[in-house]
């Protein structure tokens, strides 16, 4: 492996300890309030669903964002 990939996976690795780090610290106080498991489950799928959404929606922000500052023209953007 390259020097580079070492850093890439350094740095994927930091991007996961951090969002686990905030997504159960966040979700832990939310699940505490919550009294059945059903409701515990449904809140999680709806909070896995919600983030894939708002990184899909950052992801193609950032593709349209490195186009226009290479000077391309953008017609259009495909959020999933």
């Amino acid at each position: 492996m390259k020097k580079e990939d070492y850093l890439s996976l350094l740095v994927f690795a930091l991007m996961f300890a951090v969002a686990c780090a905030v997504g159960f610290g966040v979700l832990s106080g939310l699940f505490s309030e919550l009294d059945h498991v059903s409701s515990k489950i449904g809140f999680a799928i709806l909070f896995v669903l919600l983030g894939m959404i708002i990184n899909s929606l950052f992801v193609e922000l950032g593709h349209t964002l490195g186009a226009k500052l290479s000077g391309y023209e953008v017609f259009s953007i495909n959020i999933l």
